[in-house]
């Protein structure tokens, strides 16, 4: 009977590097990013480092940042440059874990600079660089198992299971309702323009309603499959399936790099199977490949050895042991915190009469996080939520017009620097300045449909300014941030009036605000 059981938390080595490649190449593309446009992480960006520690951070958060040491662009760019050093030197197998455990100090560095333009993939990505930093990344045995593997593969679990369970409103759960996917594909601020064609499709949403959250619980059980005769089409099964759901975000949502990472976080998963297969069909290629490289490039076989998996020996006792009590501290932490978070979130809707928020699995369970251990997950970027359109989407949305004036008093846009138009943005993440800073407005959002008097106006102010100084060959005179709010409406039913709200105007050649009337 033992002999039909595997453990399924044992990985492929060859699954390990080509996660370890693919992280890399995750850190590297959000580095590159933002080196072609530092402007949120600048002195003299939306979010100045007074603001950040007046406006945003509490007075007692230990959310540490290297790039908030100072305002300069080229200490940015240096910090830049080394993230991407670093992601060079774990993609190919350089001492893998210190070149991770310093991929996640910058990357951490940089969320903590502006936390309001981080959204789920970066906190996903925080944590897979942290714990791929206590895994044994250059290891040479076939299989790879152990504490630190198991957290590693458990994280990007828990973040499925969770955002499952949180979707238990009746607009997910109610099989007369199942409107969220229509609610989720109708905000501005997140629609890509396939979701604009498909959106009115009812039979299409319901699908969509239907079958997301119990694709993101089933499909997790799928990888966890202990049975050896029946785990490799089980896990196969279980990476399309999760794989057909991140491609379907990234087709129809603009949720940044989150489809990507989460794709990544579940590749050590694949099988040995699958390698022997592929390595059947191209048993050349990786030979070739190894010769070119250290005939061809500087350093060659220095590259190519750790990229077939001959770089370092095995680790110590004492390190094994310490990586392992550290990966069960974090994961036993972040178990914890995403009970209690989100049973916390659950509990704000029992006031809306949803039984099934009160009835879920995390909510039933009696565990809450100790307040003098908060600090350690602020401290190591442990925080997440998986509450995306949970327990329900959104159904107040819109969009921002940031009108620029010149000193003929004609009007221009001032996100693109062509004509004023009021009409939401067909690429949000184009006019925006992408998904960071399509996830900075968001926060704005919230923030402008507060009750007056809970608004953070420096916010504001300092976008304002930023986009004064933006085109300074338009010599604006003055900035007005404008929210046009619409309600969705429920499938069938006519379009709600579309609501213009001033938000703030900003003068722009002197130093003087005046916050105009909020309507909310």
């Amino acid at each position: 009977m033992l002999r039909a059981l595997c453990n399924p938390l044992r990985i492929d080595r060859r699954s390990l590097v080509s996660f370890r490649v693919c992280l890399a190449l995750l850190v590297a593309s959000e580095a590159a990013a933002l080196l072609a446009d530092p402007s949120l992480l600048v002195g003299d960006g939306p979010l100045p480092l007074a603001t950040l520690h007046s406006a945003v951070l509490p007075p007692t958060a230990l959310l540490w940042s290297l790039h908030s040491m100072s305002g300069s662009a080229h200490l940015v760019r240096l910090l830049l440059l080394l993230q991407l050093s670093l992601a060079a030197a774990l993609a190919c197998g350089r001492r893998p874990r210190a070149a991770a455990f310093g991929c996640w100090a910058l990357v951490t560095s940089a969320h903590h600079r502006n936390p309001l333009a981080t959204h789920g993939g970066d906190a996903l990505l925080r944590m897979e660089l942290l714990l791929a930093s206590l895994a044994p990344l250059g290891a040479r045995e076939a299989e790879v198992g152990g504490v630190c593997i198991a957290a590693l593969l458990c994280q990007p679990l828990l973040m499925y299971f969770v955002a499952a369970l949180l979707k238990c409103s009746p607009a997910w759960r109610d099989a007369g309702e199942l409107t969220a996917v229509h609610f989720a594909l109708h905000l501005d601020l997140a629609a890509t323009p396939f979701a604009r064609l498909v959106r009115e499709q009812r039979a299409f949403t319901r699908l969509a309603t239907f079958l997301t959250p119990r694709l993101e619980l089933c499909a997790p059980l799928l990888l966890l499959c202990p049975l050896r005769q029946w785990r490799t089409p089980a896990v196969g099964l279980g990476l399309a399936l999760l794989l057909a759901l991140q491609l379907s975000f990234y087709a129809c949502l603009e949720l940044g790099n989150f489809p990507w990472v989460s794709t990544v976080a579940v590749m050590p998963f694949v099988p040995s199977d699958f390698w022997s297969w592929l390595g059947a069909r191209v048993p050349a290629l990786p030979s070739a490949c190894w010769s070119w490289l250290g005939k061809n490039l500087p350093a060659g076989e220095l590259l190519a050895a750790p990229l077939r998996g001959q770089d370092g020996g095995a680790d110590s006792r004492a390190t094994r042991l310490a990586s392992a009590l550290t990966a069960s501290a974090i994961g036993l932490w972040v178990i914890v915190w995403n009970v209690d978070h989100h049973c916390t979130l659950l509990r704000a809707y029992e006031s809306l009469d949803w039984p099934e928020c009160s009835r879920c699995v995390l909510c039933a369970v009696p565990v809450r996080m100790p307040e003098r251990l908060k600090p350690m997950g602020e401290f190591l970027a442990l925080y997440q939520s998986w509450d995306l359109f949970a327990p329900e989407p959104n159904r107040e949305d819109g969009s921002w017009v940031i009108a620029g004036t010149l000193s003929n008093g004609s009007y221009v846009d001032g996100a693109t620097g062509g004509p004023l138009t009021f009409d939401p943005p067909a690429l949000p993440s184009a006019w925006y300045g992408g998904s960071h800073f399509l996830q900075y407005f968001l926060r704005l959002q919230f923030d402008a449909l507060k009750p007056e008097g809970m608004q953070r106006p420096q916010l504001y102010s300092a976008i304002a300014q930023w986009y004064c100084r933006r085109w300074p060959d338009l010599h604006l005179e003055q900035v007005c941030l404008y929210f046009v709010r619409k309600w969705i409406p429920a499938p069938g039913a006519p379009l709600s009036e579309r609501e213009l709200l001033s938000v703030w105007r900003e003068l722009c050649p002197t130093r003087s605000t005046s916050p105009a009337n909020y309507v909310v």
